[in-house]
């Protein structure tokens, strides 16, 4: 093995004639692997260098360098054992083969390529062995393998590839890959994928391969066939038969095989619906009118069959709406129907009335969601506890609503600080310096849902968290010898930055806390923010709760954008809150209704649902894992129901 400019054959015995007859080396006979090593120095960069070797070789070859497997001629996958046959000889005996082997493995200094030379199992005394090692900046562009791209047939739907392989030549390379002979729009990649074959893909296919230097080389035309399945219905049961309500949204699906492209058209009782081309059809807000037949027809460049006829039956809808969500705060209500509304009677303020003195002065439908009204109320105390109750708004077929709902006020992170009304200021801290980044008045309050934390700074601060950054460090038991020390209490949970850690165990960031349902205002710079944490998070190491007390102490911390520490407040022993019982809301009222077959029971504001069979005697029994809405049978013997705090 010589690492000079031609490949020295040497072997135990050679075809005459084949191979040249320079060297030859006289080897032990019967043995399937041969071992040769040759040490060679480098002291170059190998930026724009090629390492071409061409070597004569019967039958297989392992190349190591400095260690490492760097290419594996006619040998099976993976690392060979002396055992290892060939799988083959050259393609051309007597003729060298060039290939490349990869200047990343290279070292500064000695490196050693190192051969395993394989035999076959037929010709276990035929080995010819020689190669030449050449380090190159302007060895033009080959293709290793002038055989690829191969050619294909392909399906049509299916995806393929096309490569040239192995490259031989001084890098860096550019590529442009030609359909027909014409460039294709973006195929600059050593290899050019077909996510989805279509009809319109078959054609010849080649690689232009160009170096620094302009040399370039064009490999051959892969001619790319395609073929195509016909299209078949693989589920004869789609579109399935409907029956749905005024109002509703159905979508009538179909399911087929075959080769793309495919076209669909659905039809209402044997005529074409203008526009109606998709895969599925969405018959949104359904009217009377809309009841019929539907199939689709559906096509490829080979056939079409048409589908199934679904019925499609659109009852009468006679259920009035409910009230899913209601959230009220400072001087609004936000009122969540279960489907949408008359607009006319949606917008009517006389419709909504409020307890506790508190008065509906508009109500507005949400332009974007009918199902959503918005009603402007006189100013609510926060946490206090009212019925909204509701009269005369219908759903777009006249079904009119009775209902009275409860719900407490509650703080809108919003940056408009008016729903916190009568909340009492916690702590006040005096400026101490003249650049105004310091706390000055900090608030908390909670309701059933949330832990609401209001500062305030002596000047414009943030945007958080941008030009600054915020810490709320949590002491979630009140001790101060659990959790991390800050500030003199034990925090157990930092919140940073809308993230949540754990740090109960006293180390800093122990893991992080899920369900935190984090909102901060405003926005933009200010002198006054707000925000708000979910009292039902958890610690991700153990699912545990991380309000699982009622005291805790809370010390807010002000950093810079360089991540170092503004001003903390208050400067020993946190903020001291304690979450105390709210007044329970007044459940109910219940409305029932008959829905798919079945009694639906629905009501708001918790409470117990029982139930009994007589409406004078017996006694009244929780009725088991009963949650809104509950459904029962609507067959059977008579039952009376009731909502119980």
């Amino acid at each position: 093995m010589g690492l000079d400019e031609r490949p020295r054959p040497a072997g135990l015995r050679r075809p005459a004639g084949v191979y040249p007859a320079t060297v030859q080396t006289a080897l032990a006979p019967g043995r399937t692997t041969y071992y040769l090593r040759a040490p060679f120095e480098w002291n170059a960069d190998v930026t724009g260098i090629a390492l071409v070797a061409s070597a004569y070789l019967s039958d297989g070859a392992a190349f190591y360098l400095n260690g490492a497997l760097v290419r594996s001629l006619r040998l099976p996958a993976g690392e060979p054992s002396y055992q290892t046959p060939a799988t083959g000889g050259p393609a051309t005996p007597g003729q060298a083969e060039v290939f490349s082997l990869p200047v990343s493995a290279l070292v500064v200094g000695q490196n050693v390529l190192a051969v395993e030379v394989h035999q076959t199992t037929a010709t276990p005394t035929d080995l010819v062995f020689g190669l030449s090692l050449t380090a190159t900046d302007s060895q033009p562009p080959a293709i290793e393998d002038p055989t690829q791209p191969a050619d294909r047939s392909v399906v049509e739907g299916e995806s393929t590839t096309f490569s040239v392989g192995n490259i031989i030549g001084s890098p860096p390379f550019t590529f442009q890959w030609y359909k027909d002979g014409e460039a294709i729009p973006d195929a600059t990649a050593a290899t050019y994928q077909i996510p989805v074959v279509l009809v319109t893909d078959a054609g010849s296919y080649s690689l232009e391969i160009r170096n620094s230097q302009g040399q370039t080389v064009v490999s051959r035309s892969a001619v790319l066939t395609t073929t195509a399945v016909p299209v078949a219905i693989s589920n004869p049961a789609l579109p399935a038969d409907v029956t749905a309500a005024q109002g509703q949204t159905i979508v009538l699906t179909v399911a087929v095989t075959g080769s793309p492209l495919l076209t669909y058209q659905w039809y209402k009782d044997g005529t074409l619906l203008e526009g109606a081309a998709g895969a599925q059809l969405t018959l949104a807000n359904l009217t009377l009118a809309d009841t019929g037949r539907y199939s689709v027809t559906v096509a490829n460049r080979l056939n079409s069959v048409t589908s199934r006829e679904a019925l499609v039956t659109v009852t009468l809808d006679t259920t009035p709406p409910t009230v899913v969500g209601l959230d009220g705060s400072a001087r609004q209500i936000i009122v969540t129907f279960s489907e949408p509304l008359d607009p006319a009677t949606a917008a009517g303020a006389a419709h909504y009335t409020v307890n506790g003195g508190v008065t509906v002065l508009s109500a507005t439908p949400d332009p974007a969601n009918p199902s959503v009204v918005r009603l402007v109320t006189s100013l609510q105390s926060f946490g206090a506890g009212y019925v909204l109750t509701i009269s005369g708004v219908t759903d777009r077929f006249g079904n009119a609503i009775q209902t009275s709902v409860p719900f407490r006020s509650a703080i809108v992170i919003d940056g408009d600080f008016e729903d916190w009304n009568g909340i009492p200021i916690a702590d006040s801290l005096p400026q101490l310096t003249a650049e105004g980044l310091e706390f000055k008045d900090l608030y908390l309050a909670h309701d059933d849902r949330f832990l609401y934390l209001r500062f305030s700074f002596y000047a414009p601060v943030g945007p958080f968290p941008v030009n600054h950054y915020y810490h709320f460090n949590i002491d979630t038991d009140a001790d101060p010898a659990t959790g991390r020390s800050v500030a003199g209490i034990g925090a157990e949970v930092m919140i940073e930055n809308g993230g949540g850690y754990q740090q109960k165990n006293g180390g800093f960031n122990e893991g992080t806390v899920s369900g935190l349902d984090l909102l901060l205002a405003p926005a933009s710079p200010s002198t006054e923010f707000e925000a708000r944490l979910s009292r039902q998070a958890t610690y991700d190491t153990d699912g545990l709760p991380v309000f699982a007390g009622d005291n805790i102490a809370v010390v807010f911390e002000l950093i810079s954008s360089a991540w170092s520490l503004l001003n903390l407040a208050p400067p020993s022993g946190g903020v001291p809150y304690t979450f105390t019982a709210l007044p329970p809301l007044s459940p109910g009222p219940l409305h029932v209704s008959l829905a798919g077959g079945q009694v639906e029971i629905t009501w708001s504001g918790g409470g117990v649902l029982e139930a009994r069979d007589s409406l004078n005697a017996g006694a009244w029994a929780p009725v088991a894992n009963a949650s809104s809405p509950y459904r029962t049978a609507a067959t059977g013997a008579q039952r009376y129901f009731r909502l119980r705090q």
